[in-house]
């Protein structure tokens, strides 16, 4: 994909969902000598950590390791059957905490 001087590879599923209920979201590769991050401006917020939540906590542990993710990741095991999630936590300059959820 390209957009202005940015190219990236992405991995989407052919029918544009995201594996493992939404836990597992798309990977992408930048293909420039820089991380596009670095051109934002300063943010108010701060990740803290991603939570997932799914009844097959070793498999995603296996591709999150294999994607190299280094960030604070919580896996929390549920029951088959139960809501299965990602849930981003990030925290306010003023210290205030706020959750994204995205359950199936």
């Amino acid at each position: 994909m390209q957009r202005g001087d940015l190219e990236w590879l992405i991995t989407i599923p052919e029918d544009g969902e995201c594996r493992l209920n939404g836990t597992l979201p798309p990977l992408i590769q930048w293909q420039t000598s820089f991380l596009p991050a670095s051109r934002l401006p300063e943010s108010t917020v701060e990740l803290q950590r991603l939570e997932l939540r799914h009844a097959r906590i070793a498999e995603l542990e296996r591709w999150y390791e294999a994607a190299g993710f280094s960030g604070p990741l919580d896996l929390i095991a549920v029951r088959s059957g139960e809501p299965a999630g990602l849930t981003a936590v990030l925290r306010r300059v003023d210290g205030r905490e706020l959750r994204l959820e995205s359950l199936t």
